[in-house]
């Protein structure tokens, strides 16, 4: 149990935070591929298929074939993992090509994570008798350690273990969030423009349009400068109005003009 909890909780979240974005497109450059990814990193998708998984590993048919059968075991193991990576996009990932959740609702998908392996844990806590006869017939590694306080032990793990786990996630979600919205830079940071004011915050065009009111239009017409190429330092300056000369097309790259009085 405590592999399980280990290879799809950390070392998953620790891929995807490793992971290049270069890899990502690799991955998502393949039509097929890239769909059937697309499609299982959804959220909700994720979350029942990585729950799905979890619940299906526990089956008592399941694990006798899993500890009799080594290309079965193996096979289980990287469903698993495959599984909880998708489950962990929606938290963490580090490409624009699949959905990443804003926090608050990574909070909240989060704890509906946290509350499905209860189910399990349940059966394996107060179950009166061992529910694999695998481990029933195994040999006892320390005394007085039965079959049935080993089974108790794998769901303290699976649900305070993983639980602990994921609310430690979720408390720096939070503070990271709301050091965020201190700072008015929260990706949901829907604060009101001040009506006199530009404030403090982040920059949109509600606040532009604020400054626009307030600053007094400019009399003198904007001019522009463009830089001559081919060597030439000389600068031609140019306003609304067609002031310059036309100049021949052999003389444009060494041809200098006066400013212009508008300018």
């Amino acid at each position: 149990m405590t592999q399980h909890t280990v290879f799809t909780l950390v070392s998953s979240a620790c891929f995807l935070m490793g992971a290049p974005d270069w890899l990502w497109r690799w991955v998502m450059s393949h039509r097929i591929a890239g769909r059937i990814i697309g499609f299982c990193c959804k959220p909700l998708v994720a979350l029942l298929m990585f729950n799905a998984m979890i619940a299906y590993t526990h089956l008592p048919v399941i694990v006798r074939l899993s500890t009799s059968n080594g290309l079965f075991h193996f096979s289980v193991h990287a469903l698993l993992f495959v599984t909880s990576l998708f489950m962990w996009v929606p938290v963490i990932n580090r490409t624009e090509l699949l959905p990443r959740l804003k926090k608050p609702t990574q909070m909240m998908y989060l704890f509906a994570q946290s509350l499905v392996p209860t189910v399990p844990a349940s059966f394996l806590t107060f179950a009166s008798k061992p529910m694999y006869q695998h481990y029933a017939d195994a040999p006892r590694l320390f005394p007085g350690f039965d079959a049935v306080t080993d089974q108790q032990f794998a769901a303290v793990v699976m649900k305070l273990g993983a639980g602990t786990f994921i609310w430690c996630v979720v408390g720096y979600l939070f503070y990271s969030w709301w050091q965020d919205n201190e700072a008015g830079i929260a990706d949901d940071n829907i604060r009101p423009i001040p009506a006199e004011g530009m404030g403090e915050g982040v920059l949109t065009w509600d606040r532009v349009q604020v400054e626009l009111k307030r600053t007094a239009p400019v009399d003198t017409p904007a001019c522009s400068s463009r830089f001559l190429q081919r060597g030439s330092l000389a600068t031609v300056k140019t306003c609304p109005k067609p002031l310059l000369p036309a100049v021949p097309s052999n003389m444009r790259s060494t041809a200098t003009f006066p400013v212009p009085p508008c300018c």
